[in-house]
């Protein structure tokens, strides 16, 4: 996350739809609410894009470095595998899990790090190489 934001600065993000880390420039700084059942105010980034574009960013989301992002999602991804691991316990939840996930090559529908959780899972409980 980035600390004490000047207009701009470079920074990098994960785009949602996509979520490929784009690079881009801060064009202003403000406050906005995610909702209006959550009137609570978030700092925010206007940002241009770098391969042309512009958006806006909650600044918790912005990143000094495409470096520091990668790092940072790494993490986070490991934290949901331990989580998907310490929930599956046996081939039944293996099963169930992925009957409600979409662990299969669905391109953008795919939930990659319920893959990747599936595929350690059936390497460590079963002895299966899911490549």
């Amino acid at each position: 996350m980035i600390e004490n934001p000047k207009i701009g600065q470079k920074v990098w993000f994960v785009e949602h739809w996509s979520q490929c880390i784009h690079s881009a420039k801060i064009t202003a700084l403000g406050e906005t609410e995610v909702s209006v059942r959550d009137p609570e105010k978030y700092p925010y980034a206007d940002i241009e894009w770098d391969d042309g574009g512009n958006s806006g960013c909650l600044l918790k989301n912005l990143y000094t470095s495409r470096e520091e992002l990668q790092k940072e999602l790494k993490k986070e991804e490991e934290k949901k595998i331990a989580e998907i691991k310490a929930k599956i316990k046996d081939t039944g939840d293996l099963v169930a899990f992925m009957y409600d996930h979409c662990v299969a090559c669905a391109e953008e529908y795919t939930d990659w790090t319920a893959r990747r959780a599936v595929k350690e899972i059936a390497k460590e409980m079963l002895g299966l190489d899911l490549d």
